[in-house]
């Protein structure tokens, strides 16, 4: 199931998604959360409370964010859970960008996708939002997965990696797994060995194909090269890009359009960027929507830790085209 964050939805969608599941584990269930900024005080109370109530509880949040120092307050917060929480804050390890969220208890459920809780219903750092955005307002998505064995399997992921030194061989990570596959789905922690599972992908289509993809950042080598050769082939390519120039250079941008690229700006009110990371393949008679943490950069395909997605479940699909659809819509609308 798709849930979606940003304009026409409640404002804090997502957040309240989160605290809603983290309420309904009881006693004896497990919560494991893996995000980049974690900035939410009530959530996180709403955590120490699952804690006191039994739960067994795990906090992994990167420690060097771009903005230093932005989870400080809520991380305060959270230091009940001793050893259950961790911030991972070494120089030279990977950079810890998923998304990810678990719950075991009665239900079992797994949140994934771009939203991390990085605001705050009382904000005590207006200039942190001022820098890194409203992600409570922001076009955001989280995908609910509630097979069994994925949940579990991500769960026991997720626990290895809060035990995880990080350490990397150049840009690869020492021993991770690589993938976990079932009929309809697929799911990677990256980086990995090889090439990044997405640019594999759009490497095969041939012409008639169409990809389609919302890019929060879309930067450097591989990205620009993957989505020209793509067009060159024959590939019908649609991008809806963030609309500030940090997040996505005009230069990059020019390259893309003289490769016959489609590249739509998705400018809004100042503060809420588009920040949904989904990709919409059709290639003949097969549709899958490939979705996580992972952005269109060298630095989350090669260099930062990541969570990646791919499913091939037709209402899922459906639903991401819908959203796609929707802020196409919203693009134009803004361009009057």
């Amino acid at each position: 199931m798709l849930h979606l964050g940003g304009p026409g939805e409640p404002t804090r969608a997502l957040r309240d998604l989160l605290e809603e599941n983290v309420r309904a584990v009881p006693r004896g269930g497990r919560i494991s959360f893996v995000t980049y900024y974690f900035r939410d005080r009530d959530l996180a109370r709403a955590l120490i409370a699952a804690h006191e109530r039994g739960v067994h509880v795990r906090v992994l949040v990167e420690g060097r964010t771009r903005t230093r120092g932005a989870n400080r307050h809520a991380l305060g917060l959270l230091a009940p859970l001793g050893a259950g929480l961790r911030v991972l804050d070494r120089p030279y390890a990977l950079r810890l960008h998923a998304k990810l969220y678990v719950f075991a208890g009665d239900v079992k459920r797994a949140l994934i996708g771009s939203f991390n809780p990085s605001g705050d219903a009382d904000e005590l750092d207006p200039a942190v939002i001022a820098d890194i955005g409203d992600q409570d307002r922001a076009f955001n998505a989280l995908v609910a997965l509630e097979d069994d064995a994925l949940v579990d399997w991500l769960l026991a992921q997720s626990e290895r990696l809060h035990g995880s030194l990080f350490a990397r061989a150049g840009r690869f990570p020492l021993a991770w797994p690589q993938a976990y596959r079932s009929e309809d789905d697929a799911l990677w922690l990256l980086p990995r060995f090889g090439a990044p599972p997405l640019l594999e992908r759009v490497a095969r289509l041939g012409s008639g194909a169409r990809l389609r993809l919302t890019a929060t950042h879309l930067s450097g080598t591989l990205a620009l090269r993957a989505l020209s050769a793509a067009s060159a082939r024959g590939v019908h390519v649609e991008v809806l890009a963030e609309g500030t120039e940090r997040r996505v250079p005009r230069a990059l941008e020019a390259q893309l359009r003289a490769a016959r690229v489609a590249v739509t700006r998705v400018s809004s009110v100042p503060h809420v960027p588009m920040h949904a990371k989904l990709c919409l393949i059709e290639h003949g008679a097969q549709r899958e929507v490939w979705f996580g943490s992972a952005n269109w950069s060298d630095r989350s395909f090669l260099r930062n830790f990541e969570v990646l997605a791919r499913s091939r479940d037709e209402a899922l699909f459906d639903a991401c085209a819908s959203v796609w659809a929707r802020i196409e819509r919203f693009a134009q609308a803004a361009r009057g």
